[in-house]
């Protein structure tokens, strides 16, 4: 006999949690193939012996199409800013720079612009807006794609992964 012990969490008003002993018998004589079930023997209020389970296709649901459409990764802006769509242009631009530039790129790195030389802060930022829009909704169009593709409808999905695709290659990077 091989002894397992097992240290359960405890619930209720029980502060401490003894560990319990189950007694498994090898399996044709191997120790270390075991069976798990717990005997109908043990007459303890702490084992709770569950029926089994078995779980078929389907109750899984349809699987996933196999062209399923490929991703792009959003990034996070590096400040939670609600970007108001009534403001003026100057005020949109400085909540987008906030947004999208920590404060050592803002204040530190590109205090000042060089012509010919650099970019903006407000142009970095309405560029890192337009690449995490894009993201997002290039994303729910891959969504729409494959519940499209899950219905059975499928000339209609490769018409919209096509479209997808020509999108994906003109989107801002």
């Amino acid at each position: 006999m091989l002894a397992l012990k097992v240290g359960l969490p405890a619930y209720g008003d029980r502060k401490t949690s003894d560990p319990v002993v189950l007694r498994v018998p090898p399996i044709n004589g191997d120790p270390s193939v075991l069976h798990f079930d717990a005997p109908s023997s043990v007459a303890s209020p702490r084992v709770v012996v569950l029926s089994r389970l078995v779980v078929t296709e389907s109750r899984l649901g349809k699987a996933a199409p196999s062209g399923s459409v490929t991703r792009i990764p959003e990034q996070k802006a590096v400040k939670n800013v609600v970007i108001d769509p009534f403001a003026s242009d100057a005020v949109r631009n400085a909540q987008l720079v906030e947004k999208h530039l920590s404060v050592f790129d803002r204040k530190v790195l590109n205090r000042i612009t060089l012509p010919f030389f650099g970019v903006s802060n407000v142009a970095r930022a309405k560029q890192a807006e337009a690449i995490a829009n894009s993201a997002h909704e290039m994303n729910k169009f891959a969504d729409v794609i494959e519940l499209t593709a899950a219905e059975g409808e499928r000339e209609e999905a490769e018409k919209l992964r096509k479209e997808y695709y020509e999108l994906f290659l003109t989107r801002p990077k």
